[in-house]
């Protein structure tokens, strides 16, 4: 990774960043001196993954909390999706939660345990440890990889939407 200059613009067009998120130079300093952030190809596949994951949970959910049983708010990763990124689309990994289950109780109080039961309620304590075992792993996912994952996942979300 490139470092970000601490100079206030580079030369107009200069490009720096992560691999997914490249700062472009859009004006020169003398004319007021934007940077602006381009998504990558790549960047933009790993938002659709992450969207139709959401959206396949929250419909496997009813839209409710898996927790409590009220209007859900959005998807958790039980497993971490940066430090466990081999499973980060692994429907068996995430959870729909309401915000005060999700961001209160998992993220704000640490407790995981109702989140957990419910995980293994779901999927079984066999598969929640082969969960777990493949979530330690390290996996590179190629764009390929990630677009043939995006078209199994937009199947299933087409299936579950015609139920």
């Amino acid at each position: 990774m490139l470092p970000i200059p601490w100079s206030p613009i580079p030369e107009k067009g200069a490009v720096w960043g992560k691999p997914d998120h490249l700062v472009v130079a859009i004006t020169t300093k003398a004319e007021g001196g934007m940077l602006k952030t381009k998504k990558t190809p790549r960047r933009k596949l790993i938002e659709k993954l992450d969207y139709t994951c959401s959206q396949i949970t929250k419909g496997n959910a009813g839209g409710l909390c898996e927790i409590c049983g009220k209007a859900g708010a959005g998807t958790h990763h039980f497993f971490g999706k940066h430090i466990h990124g081999s499973i980060r689309w692994d429907l068996n990994n995430l959870l729909y939660l309401c915000f005060a289950c999700h961001i209160r109780k998992v993220h704000q109080q640490g407790d995981t345990e109702q989140a957990r039961d419910v995980l293994i309620k779901r999927i079984g304590l066999p598969e929640f440890l082969a969960l777990k075992a493949l979530g330690d792993k390290t996996i590179k996912y190629s764009a390929n990889d990630m677009a043939d994952l995006l078209i199994a996942l937009e199947g299933k979300l087409v299936a579950l939407k015609g139920k």
